[in-house]
């Protein structure tokens, strides 16, 4: 958790969710039904399946509830926007919409937070939920040294005005494994990495814990 002590700073990672066979399964059917371009100019490039699963996203909190309410129990709830600063927050399960995002050779995300998924005022993501579909890649996260207000600056301008990812933050790296999950909370700024051991290649399952 951040100095804000609340789950959309928060880095969490969670026991096996989805076995080897489900892993391949997922990713046989995402490319299946192909996997489209996700470009924008030095910000990110990779291809993506989007499908709407309401099916996939109950088996998947059958199976991770537990776990996420126990990472988030000493957490505060409140997502990030606006409307967000009061009342009593509670966890309400995935979004159905999942995202199997694939990288090869060259593909790269930039570092960046994840947008917020949000229904209505009162019904919003706090984190992401990424499956790892394959042992491979690197994830890392950057935790400023000094707390700032960058309210209005982009992601870019944010880092300069830090003195830069190599001396204004503290990076912390996770290597991904098939079937395990990691939580990462919304205001978190991260990027995703090739893992030069196993190759560039990845693919994730992405949803949005609600």
């Amino acid at each position: 958790p951040g100095p804000r002590n609340l789950a959309a700073e928060a880095v969490f990672a969670l026991p096996e969710l989805l076995s080897p066979q489900e892993c391949v399964d997922i990713l046989d059917k995402a490319r299946a039904l192909q996997l489209g371009p996700m470009e924008v100019a030095g910000g990110r490039h990779y291809r993506r399946s989007l499908v709407r699963d309401p099916a996939l996203a109950r088996l998947l909190w059958s199976r991770a509830e537990s776990f996420i309410r126990a990472a988030v129990r000493d957490c505060d709830m409140r997502p990030l926007g606006f409307g967000c600063s009061s009342g009593d927050w509670q966890l309400a399960g995935l979004n159905t919409a999942m995202r199997i995002n694939q990288y090869s050779a060259g593909d790269f995300v930039a570092p960046h937070r994840d947008a917020q998924y949000s229904e209505t005022v009162d019904f919003r993501s706090i984190c992401t939920l990424v499956i790892p579909l394959q042992s491979k890649g690197l994830v890392q996260f950057y935790k400023a040294h000094n707390v700032m207000d960058c309210r209005g600056m982009s992601v870019s301008e944010e880092i300069t005005s830090h003195g830069g990812l190599r001396e204004g933050y503290t990076r912390v790296g996770h290597a991904y494994r098939a079937g395990h999950p990691v939580i990462i909370g919304q205001d978190v700024l991260h990027e995703g990495l090739p893992d030069d051991k196993f190759g560039p290649a990845k693919a994730l399952l992405r949803t949005d814990v609600l």
